[in-house]
């Protein structure tokens, strides 16, 4: 008898170190490959200098590997779009003329990044992007003067370009459901080419996995 409960005592406690190591693994994902797939749409500012402009940008996010436990590598492509627009007027003080200008930046962003995803908590992430991308760039100008019982007097111009911009940027997000998250995000985008500065995004989030 005392030989059986001495066999039964060591085939639990062989027992109870394998259970709790296979427990541990199904609580974290492996650093194999990821299928997950998401898509985000973000609403915001992009600010150069003092001028803010509205900004919208799609992410399509694709899981790639878990590098450890709790830290996903995910390529992501995101397609965005900021508008700046002014608006002036002014009476000449001179000939009484009215004067009004307005001019507007738009812009078309593509940028294919890398996120890498940190599980803080059951529901709550954050996560750091790091891309390289292109930009095409509109701006115009139209200048209208109003002169008494004549035409009035447009003058527009326009311009184009192109060039490279990069993304650094962290964002929190929290879930909402397991398919729905919503977060913010903090970014600098340096531009090359003739635009030729940083700027500053601040955007929210909402998050669905597909």
């Amino acid at each position: 008898m005392n030989l059986r409960r001495i066999s039964l005592a060591a085939a639990l406690a062989l027992a109870v170190p394998v259970l709790a190591s296979a427990q541990s693994r199904g609580n974290y994902p492996s650093t194999s490959s990821s299928s997950t797939m998401s898509a985000g749409v973000l609403v915001g500012m992009e600010d150069f200098s003092g001028d803010t402009g509205l900004a919208l940008r799609a992410d399509g996010v694709f899981g790639v590997k878990y590098l450890a436990p709790r830290v996903l590598l995910s390529g992501i492509v995101s397609l965005g779009y900021t508008n700046w627009g002014t608006s002036s007027g002014a009476i000449d003080p001179f000939t009484g003329n009215g004067i009004t200008a307005s001019s507007s930046l738009n812009m078309l962003k593509i940028v294919p990044a890398a996120r890498f995803t940190f599980d803080v908590a059951p529901q709550f992430d954050l996560y750091a992007d790091a891309g390289l991308g292109f930009y095409y760039a509109h701006a115009s100008v139209k200048t209208t003067t109003t002169t008494a019982g004549f035409p009035n007097q447009v003058v527009e111009a326009s311009a184009s370009d192109t060039g490279v911009l990069m993304r650094f940027a962290g964002g929190a997000t929290f879930a909402l459901t397991p398919s729905f998250r919503l977060g913010a995000e903090i970014g600098f985008n340096p531009y090359f080419g003739d635009i030729d500065q940083t700027s500053f995004t601040l955007m929210g989030l909402a998050q669905f996995r597909l």
